[in-house]
Order: C-alpha cells, then sequence, then structure tokens
C-alpha cells in the first residue's frame, strides 16, 4: 500500500500496481492513472418503467424494473406480470431510468417473453418483438413483421396490446448514459 499525489495505491510483488483509488474519485486498474478510465459509479435498484404510446395514451405504470448501473453501462430487467394495458396508439414506449447516452451507441436485448400472444402479434407474418433505444428517453417495443421472403424486417405498431389484460412482459436490455 503506498499512494502518491492524494491517490491510494496497493500492489502485488512489491512494486506492481493492481489497484489506484484516485484522488479525484473513482478505481483504476494495473498501473492505468488516468481519470477517464477510472470506474467511478456503481449503484443498484428498481424503478417503475412506464409503457405509452408514441402517438398517444399510457399503457401501463405499475411494473417493476431492475437496474445495475456500472460506471456508465447499464442493464435493466423488466417484468410485467398479469398488467393490463390502458388505450394508446402508435408504437408502445417505455422509459428509461437513466437517460441513453444517444443512438450512435449500440444497446442491445436479451430474449423478450410475452404472452399471450393473441394481445401482442396482431400483425401478420408475426416474428417476435424488437426492443430498440432509438432516441435518449425511451425504448421502443416494436413488432417484428417479415416481408414475403421471410427475411427483411418491418417495424409495425401494436394496436392488438391497446386496451388489453392479462398481459405478461419479461425482458433485459443493456446501453450506454452520459450520467
Amino acid at each position: 500500500v503506498g499512494g502518491g499525489a492524494g491517490n491510494l495505491v496497493f500492489a502485488a510483488g512489491g512494486t506492481t500496481e493492481r489497484l489506484r483509488i484516485q484522488s479525484g474519485g473513482g478505481i483504476s486498474f494495473n498501473g492505468d492513472t488516468a481519470a477517464a478510465n477510472a470506474l467511478n459509479d456503481y449503484e443498484e435498484g428498481t424503478f417503475t418503467p412506464v409503457f405509452y404510446g408514441s402517438t398517444s395514451g399510457t399503457a401501463n405504470n405499475d411494473g417493476l424494473g431492475y437496474y445495475t448501473k456500472i460506471g456508465r453501462l447499464v442493464t435493466i430487467h423488466v417484468d410485467i406480470y398479469n398488467k393490463a394495458f390502458g388505450t394508446f396508439s402508435g408504437d408502445l414506449r417505455m422509459t428509461l431510468p437513466f437517460t441513453n447516452a444517444g443512438t450512435s451507441i449500440p444497446s442491445s436485448a436479451g430474449d423478450v417473453y410475452f404472452y399471450p400472444s393473441g394481445n401482442w402479434d396482431g400483425v401478420s407474418n408475426f416474428a417476435g418483438i424488437g426492443v430498440r433505444c432509438y432516441n435518449t428517453a425511451y425504448l421502443n417495443l416494436n413488432l417484428i413483421q417479415l416481408d414475403s421472403d421471410r427475411q427483411t424486417y418491418i417495424g409495425s405498431s401494436n394496436t392488438s396490446l391497446s386496451n388489453s389484460s392479462g398481459n405478461f412482459l419479461r425482458f433485459s436490455f443493456t446501453y450506454v448514459t452520459n450520467l
């Protein structure tokens, strides 16, 4: 254990630095001294995902969401269990617990579980639900349709889900925030 310039440094084998607690905040590893590379935030918590239509209406605001934020990377897990969705129009959207850094930074979703399929698949050639982040404040939950050659993605609004009950939705999504 040593330090310099207000840092606390942990070394192994004498002088090989393994961990640094930086005086300006954050933890860096293996001799890295750059403040921009320091891990400076870790947080876990819950949030209430609010679902609404891109044109109008609030679909649901009593689901449960969990998040883990490590540095700028946020992973959310959303669980909607046997809920009614109100009347809405347009694509189904959901609020995020932290603002997305922007659409040029990749984000990803895992598997999306949904039930009953009759509430979710009100389009022809239904192939599933795509979770996309086109904006800094919300997610879009788009239906995925396939064209006649069964290869092309075509987005669609979900009118079957509007004013429906007994809905189940479970998914995870990872994105980058500026915070």
